[in-house]
């Protein structure tokens, strides 16, 4: 069994929860693996990440940024002499982006997981798992601009389509999905994320104290882990925070992630109520020092609006630290009787809620052993054989009742990551310095983790984009077009159906088009709009094979004033046909 994972969008750092979740998903299930390959598309750095958990010989990684993927089948062909049958594709080729000589290879893959709501057009008609995270464009559009809304949703309405099962993170997600799009109950499948798998080994003595020591820390704050997007409620966070100083004047909220801006409502709320003293907002943290401050912590509060999962509670419940949260669905669903609810909207409540915590020390204790045995069902091994099972099933493959246990990382190679993700955000801001030295200390913590930080170090300062010679979402291509194909067997020749633009915005046009570098075909513009162009494949030909498009006239649609578009645009190619 051969199955791909999709995190081409997975940027180190940047992508929240959904980073995590896939993280732990692919280094968890593919020590599991018995048979057959993990392979992973994902950006160079990313697999550097991955690369060094210490089961890494197990997974394929194939450099997004340096190979693309050719389908069976390009998603605006059309017909196809390899389906007839009507089964799922299972070959994929891999060919270096922008190469014209490259032969590439091909894999096999039984099975293509994306995660976050969303499949590529390359893996439309394979076999495919889908994860959704959530539907807040439907619950709060307001806090997403009007073509943000209606991309997520074309998103998922073609993804559940095109999947042969959803994966949502909670029941409530679940059951939002089956409302929301008339999904059949069959379809859709709960698997929780796993959380931070570091977070279920003992640390060493003093690390915590230590790490909390950096920021001045004692042990009298509430600790809450979240950017500062609306949904998460900062603002009346910050006004029950206020009334709770009014009994507890030593009490601190320490918050984590991305800064407020000087107009977020937040920001606003700690200058009204002047406790720019108590509020201390650390930015974006390590997950080591995520996990010290919420261990460290009298509670984890957690006033979202709306969530999907909600992994800080289940991580909380882990570690045996108090959970006041709001009481949305899905974080009741996580926490259950393990945590205290309250009314996000309302700060009376949340103020009450802090202050039973706060002050009835029984009823601390009852809630410690309430977590002690739900912290159970965020077993790492449990939810990686769950999903694996269910790629089993998809495939045809009986499932399996046990894996061998999954080993949690050592203390030693968190410490690596911690000073690995430093010397990278040190880098990016230019303080080589700083940099250097947060490198030399991954190397200490752990080597194979030092030479993987290098790498990323290294490759971030030589990154070059590539300019972008394919197809676009609307159909045009630019003046010098290069797109791998994946040719069926018997195949004798190719058609592709082309629309030149209006007339006014070239008179003397021509486009020539290769196949493999053959003898290019001439075709002259002469008034007429569309044109049919037919390629003969030679009986003896590769696999896969380079379609290329070279014209000698572009326009701009924004120098002709229509616009803010500035591609550079040639023809339309509608769609191609093996013949």
């Amino acid at each position: 069994m051969n199955v791909l994972f999709d995190l081409r969008w997975m940027v180190i750092g940047s992508s929240g929860g959904m980073e995590q979740l896939a993280y732990e998903l692919v280094t968890s299930v593919s020590w599991v693996w018995e048979e057959g390959k993990v392979m992973v598309y994902c950006p160079r750095e990313t697999s550097e990440e991955l690369n060094d958990r210490g089961w890494s010989s197990k997974i394929d990684f194939i450099d997004s940024d340096f190979y693309e993927l050719v389908p069976a089948r390009e998603p605006f062909a059309r017909g196809s002499l390899d389906n007839s049958n009507n089964l799922p594709y299972n070959r994929l080729g891999i060919v270096q982006t922008g190469s014209a000589t490259a032969k590439g290879r091909i894999v096999e893959v039984d099975l293509v997981h994306s995660i976050g709501g969303y499949v590529s057009p390359e893996f439309y008609g394979y076999r495919n798992v889908v994860t959704i995270l959530d539907l807040q464009h439907r619950h709060f559009p307001k806090f997403f601009d009007q073509i943000e809304v209606e991309a997520r949703e074309a998103n998922h309405e073609l993804a559940i389509d095109l999947a042969e099962k959803v994966i949502c993170i909670s029941d409530a997600v679940r059951r939002d999905i089956q409302q929301s799009y008339d999904v059949s109950g069959r379809k859709v499948e709960t698997i929780c994320p796993i959380p931070n798998s570091h977070f279920w080994m003992d640390l060493p003595k003093g690390v915590s104290g230590k790490i909390r020591a950096k920021f001045k820390l004692d042990d009298d704050y509430l600790f809450y882990p979240a950017h500062s997007w609306p949904h998460k409620n900062h603002e009346i966070l910050v006004d029950a925070f206020a009334l709770l100083c009014k009994r507890f004047p030593n009490l601190k909220l320490v918050l984590t992630g991305g800064n407020f801006a000087s107009n977020h409502p937040a920001r606003k709320m700690i200058e009204k109520h002047g406790v720019e003293e108590s509020v201390m907002h650390l930015g974006y943290r390590s997950s080591l020092e995520i996990r010290c401050l919420l261990e460290g912590a009298k509670a984890l509060i957690y006033p979202s609006k709306f969530e999907g999962f909600g992994l800080p509670v289940a991580e909380a419940i882990i570690l045996g630290t108090p959970v006041v949260c709001s009481n949305i669905d899905p974080l009741k669903e996580v926490g259950g009787d393990a945590v205290l609810t309250f009314d996000p909207e309302d700060s009376g409540s949340i103020v009450r809620a802090v202050e039973k915590v706060l002050l009835d020390s029984q009823f601390r204790d009852s809630q410690l052993t309430k977590a002690q045995m739900r912290k159970f069902l965020f077993s790492v091994g449990a939810i990686a054989l769950k999903t694996f099972n269910l790629y089993r099933e998809l495939c045809g493959q009986k499932p399996i009742e046990e894996a061998r246990a999954i080993p949690l990382p050592t203390f030693q190679y968190e410490r690596s990551r911690h000073w690995g993700r430093k010397s990278l955000e040190h880098g990016d801001s230019g303080q080589s310095l700083k940099c250097w030295i947060a490198l030399a200390k991954t190397f200490w913590s752990n080597p194979v983790r030092g030479v993987a930080v290098w790498r990323q170090v290294r490759y971030r300062r030589q990154r070059v984009e590539q300019p972008f010679n394919g197809r676009h979402g609307d159909e045009w291509i630019g003046p010098d077009f290069h797109k791998w194909l994946m040719v069926p067997d018997g195949t004798q020749s190719l058609t592709l159906r082309i629309e030149y633009p209006p007339r006014e915005t070239c008179s003397d046009m021509r486009i020539w088009l290769s196949l493999n570098e053959g003898e290019p075909i001439l075709d002259t513009y002469s008034g007429h709009l569309g044109v049919t162009i037919t390629i003969a494949v030679p009986t003896v030909s590769p696999k896969l094979s380079l379609l290329k498009i070279k014209s000698q006239h572009h326009f701009v649609p924004k120098d002709r004033g229509e616009g803010e578009d500035d591609r550079k645009l040639s023809a339309k190619l509608l769609d191609i046909r093996w013949n």
